[in-house]
């Protein structure tokens, strides 16, 4: 089996010298603005620096500039990574799973964007995940096998209902050329509801998962 949670901490690794400092600060800051700070003494603090290791890698980079420093030859050197665990990242995708069934070391999912079923090898994610459960994560691939990057978002069952809607609109917009785009600001925008989520505990699940803004009261108009 190939562990690419470790790969993906050698990478993120690089970024933690000096010479990156200025640009992991304006990263952390912008990340903890919706996630809220890093509690060192929270039980799971592990997952949030997991979270924020892929956000920073495949989300707050521009995706040509981090597949760009990924495919150089230098920084795979430097950092022994091999060419193919390295297409393999840049080849990666992300989306929003539902978790059909579990087995000794592999489950099935369903991407509920393309609506593929695949078998994913990896023996911890089963003991954090339930049957229909909706999860957003990295996958990838690599002799005809697929893995998780290791660091799992997963969304409340009372918001199902709103990430089913989001998708169906994706599925139903007819210019395809639009499609990459709308599944990118879905996938962020629920990503960021979840966080939401965890941090405004007295708010209804219904009220963070919704296009309106938090906390946005509605006022009558009365004449």
């Amino acid at each position: 089996m190939v562990n690419f949670n470790q790969h993906l901490d050698l990478i993120f690794s690089e970024f933690s010298k000096p010479e990156y400092s200025e640009l992991m600060t304006r990263a952390k800051d912008s990340f903890v603005d919706f996630a809220g700070s890093f509690d060192e003494d929270n039980l799971d603090i592990e997952m949030k620096w997991s979270q924020f290791r892929d956000w920073f890698l495949f989300s707050y980079f521009d995706k040509t500039t981090c597949y760009q420093i990924l495919s150089d030859d230098n920084f795979q050197n430097r950092i022994s990574l091999s060419k193919e665990i390295a297409d393999s990242i840049v080849q990666s995708h992300t989306s929003v799973f539902q978790h059909l069934k579990s087995y000794k070391d592999q489950i099935k999912i369903r991407d509920l964007i393309t609506r593929n079923k695949s078998y994913v090898f990896d023996e911890d994610v089963q003991l954090i995940l339930e049957k229909g459960d909706y999860f957003q994560t990295r996958v990838f691939k690599i002799n005809n096998k697929y893995y998780f990057s290791g660091s799992y978002v997963i969304h409340p069952p009372t918001a199902r209902k709103f990430i089913d809607s989001k998708i169906k609109l994706i599925k139903k917009e007819k210019d395809k050329s639009k499609k990459p785009e709308m599944q990118d600001k879905f996938l962020d925008s629920v990503f960021k509801m979840y966080y939401r989520a965890l941090r405004f505990r007295q708010v209804e699940i219904q009220k963070i998962y919704s296009d309106l803004p938090l906390f946005e009261r509605k006022t009558q108009v009365t004449l």
